[in-house]
């Protein structure tokens, strides 16, 4: 996995913020290594990452709509995913 898929699964640094290092490092397969790696890439490229973000949380609808021939299914928890828990 590079370091830009890395930064998304992350999210961004207002997400670190919000919950803390330790905690995303505790919630989600991401080792630290990768997790500075993607902090990283975020800092160098804020503005691709912020609009894949962006565009990833788009309602499920949306998406529907976009691809209506697909089978879309929500995953709420996978660890092997590195997802982080649902609040």
């Amino acid at each position: 996995m590079g370091s830009r898929h890395g930064a998304r699964r992350v999210g961004d640094r207002r997400r670190l913020r919000e919950v803390g290092r330790n905690r995303v490092l505790e919630e989600s397969s991401i080792s630290e290594d990768r997790l500075d790696a993607a902090l990283a890439y975020h800092r160098a490229y804020h503005d691709e990452v912020d609009e894949k973000i962006l565009e990833n949380d788009r309602p499920l609808l949306y998406w529907r709509k976009r691809y209506p021939h697909l089978t879309i299914q929500t995953i709420e928890h996978r660890p092997e995913t590195g997802a982080p828990r649902a609040p």
